[in-house]
């Protein structure tokens, strides 16, 4: 049995994005009787085979928590729960067999034209990380990827991280109002955009306003507009669905079914009816006598 120690050295030129730091990582390769095997496998065999241990250092970018890519280019994903801090729709009733047009239901929130609707919403935002990366790519030489280390001494250094959000660059993105025009889906008119900074997706709340009056009144169903919230892509949020009711909508009155008209119209198709088949009542009963 002979034991080898080789220290390989790779120096590969790399240009990490301006998030990832160049690093030298250092990993154990084994093999035995030229064949490469696991770390397992060699100290199993170490004993009776030609085997050999070698330490092999090459060049990697390290990203940071928020980070991945082979260059450390590609930005992770962010999630926020969005809630409604105002206004309070405690008396809303929110499930799906819930009818607006049925009678009894307790009104959400009550508005006339002009008003000026104030929100109030509050994002908590999350990365979707699992600590710092390498990419395989730079891995692929390792026969024991447990075995690495980084030689290198780095510190990323983060604009915000509260070990849940944790992000490099400063964050910038729209919070969306959006009223469902369900007779005009594809309606931008109800489509609203407001800008938030890096201290909103901190938890910092959201305000924001828009003026009833200013809503295209085909989007209300039966007296009530139907609104969503969230934010843009490409950060990925919560929904948040409410409703707003118009304060000066009034159920139309029904028309009563059995109309003065309706029932003029289903006498005259008796009627017809009647005589068209005492006409033909007659006609066969001349025919009959006339053959007699």
């Amino acid at each position: 049995m002979i034991l080898i120690y080789i220290l390989i050295i790779t120096v590969d030129t790399l240009s990490c994005s301006e998030y990832g730091h160049l690093v030298r990582i250092m990993g154990d390769n084994y093999y035995c009787n030229g064949i490469q095997v696991s770390r397992d496998e060699y100290y199993l065999n170490v004993s009776s085979n030609q085997c050999e241990q070698s330490t092999f250092i090459s060049d990697a970018c390290l990203c940071p928590e928020d980070y991945y890519g082979l260059y450390c280019e590609k930005k992770r994903k962010i999630n926020c729960d969005l809630t409604l801090i105002f206004p309070i729709m405690d008396s809303c009733i929110f499930n799906s067999k819930y009818n607006p047009s049925i009678p009894g239901f307790s009104n959400c929130l009550r508005v006339s034209n002009q008003t000026n609707l104030l929100w109030t919403v509050k994002p908590q935002c999350k990365t979707i990380t699992n600590g710092t990366y390498i990419d395989e790519y730079y891995l692929q030489d390792f026969n024991d990827t447990n075995s690495i280390t980084i030689l290198d001494n780095t510190e990323f250094i983060y604009v915000y991280n509260d070990g849940s959000f944790i992000t490099s660059n400063i964050m910038k993105g729209y919070l969306i109002l959006n009223f469902i025009d369900y007779n005009r889906p594809s309606s931008q008119y109800g489509y609203f955009k407001y800008y938030i900074n890096e201290y909103n997706f901190e938890g910092i709340q959201v305000n924001f306003s828009v003026n009833i009056d200013t809503i295209p009144t085909h989007s209300k169903v039966n007296g009530r507009w139907y609104y969503e919230i969230f934010i843009d892509k490409p950060i990925q949020s919560s929904t948040i669905r409410s409703v707003i009711d118009d304060a000066s909508w009034t159920n139309p009155p029904m028309s009563h079914p059995f109309s003065f008209l309706f029932i003029a119209w289903i006498c005259l198709g008796l009627f017809g009816v009647i005589l068209f088949c005492y006409l033909i009542y007659s006609y066969f009963q001349k025919r009959k006598l006339k053959f007699e």
